[in-house]
This record gives C-alpha cells, structure tokens and sequence, in this order.
C-alpha cells in the first residue's frame, strides 16, 4: 500500500525566504518614513522662516519704510518654535534703497537659519511707499 505525503507547514527554506523578503520591506518603509519625518521637520523650518519674514515686513511697513531706516535697525534674530534642542534661530536682515520716482523703496528681506550642518535662507522683496521726507 502507498502512503500519501501531505505536508504541514513550511519548510526551512521557505521561512527563510519569507523572513529576508519581510526585512526587506521593513527597512525600505523605514527609510522612506524617516525621508519624511526629514522632510516635514525641514518644512515647519521653512514655516517658521517664512512667517518670521512677513513679521518684519508687517513691521516695517506699520512703522514706515522711512521711519525704519532712521532708527538703523538692518538685522536681528528671532527664536524658532519647537523644543529646545530642536529650536532653530533665525536670523534677518533687510536691505533698503529709494527708487527715483513716486517715493518708493526697495525692500529685499532675507531670513537665514542653520540645519542640518547647511545655511538655508528665504528672501522677498517688496516695493514701499515713503512720506516724503528726505532721508540719507
């Protein structure tokens, strides 16, 4: 009489094969999650950058192109958001000059931070009206 061989369960080989295929997708899902985790911490930066730039430009342009460049203020810094190991400093400065016609000054604004061991920077600029008086 013939026996029948079923097997049950799985063999050594197959397991094994099983177990590289899994840590392959683990370790590419790891990488593209830190990729992200990565890429969304660089874009709050980039937030924070981009708000401390409207901040000062709101500024200036309450206070008066005019009356901000008599006070001689061109730079400064401004903490970031976040924890403090994280927390990033950015640091402003603006540049100013009067356009021949209508009143009207150029304002450049560059805000720089560090990450990640590099220099990264936002910069706008911007067309605002004067009063009229002079200044030098």
């Amino acid at each position: 009489m013939l026996r029948s061989y079923y097997r049950n369960g799985f063999t050594l080989v197959e397991a094994l094969v099983a177990c590289v295929v899994l840590s392959a997708a683990v370790v590419t899902i790891s990488g593209i999650s830190t990729r992200c985790l990565n890429q969304t911490r660089l874009n709050m930066e980039y937030e924070q950058a981009w708000q401390a730039l409207d901040q000062q430009l709101k500024i200036i342009d309450v206070m008066g192109v005019e009356e901000f460049i008599l006070q001689g203020v061109t730079e400064g810094d401004i903490e970031g958001e976040g924890d403090e190991q994280d927390q990033s400093r950015y640091h402003w400065d603006v540049q100013t000059e009067r356009e021949e016609i209508d009143n009207l000054y150029r304002v450049r604004l560059t805000v720089r931070w560090n990450s990640d061991n590099k220099v990264r920077s936002v910069s706008a600029m911007t067309l605002l009206n004067g009063r009229g008086i002079n200044v030098f």
